[in-house]
């Protein structure tokens, strides 16, 4: 077995976490996956504090959903970085 140190494990994991993010943007036909660095830099800091994958979703899919039907356009994850936080604080994190 590999000797692992948590870095490797943490880029590893959050990698894994950033491709799930990705691909469920890319289905939702969202352009410019990340905007900004800050948006990644944004959903780094959520990944530190233990929010998880499903919660994060649940984020992205409940914005898009609002500013679609509002018919305004979503380019990016920064579009939908106050949605995110918002269901990661319902979710009990409450410095996202």
């Amino acid at each position: 077995m590999p000797d692992w140190d948590a870095a490797q494990i943490k880029d590893d994991d959050f990698e894994s976490f950033v491709d799930a993010v990705q691909e469920l943007l890319h289905d939702l036909g969202v352009p410019g996956v990340f905007s900004s660095r800050k948006a990644l830099a944004i959903l780094e800091k959520l990944f530190d504090l233990g929010v998880s994958l499903e919660v994060v979703q649940r984020g992205i899919l409940t914005g898009f959903d609002r500013k679609t039907k509002r018919g305004k356009e979503v380019r990016g994850l920064s579009d939908l970085l106050p949605t995110i936080r918002a269901e990661a604080r319902r979710s009990g994190v409450p410095d996202a």
